[in-house]
């Protein structure tokens, strides 16, 4: 069975959006999580 990942980035130190992004990467079945940058603040 092929691995779904999941890419988020633009983070910004902001946790709604990542939480809500890592829910919907839950309930899609993803099985790893790809940061591709952006996480501290401005």
């Amino acid at each position: 069975m092929p691995t779904k990942i999941g890419i988020i980035s633009d983070l910004h130190a902001t946790p709604a959006p990542v939480a809500e992004a890592l829910s919907i990467f839950d309930q899609q079945g993803v099985d790893e999580v790809l940061c591709a940058g952006d996480i501290a603040g401005y």
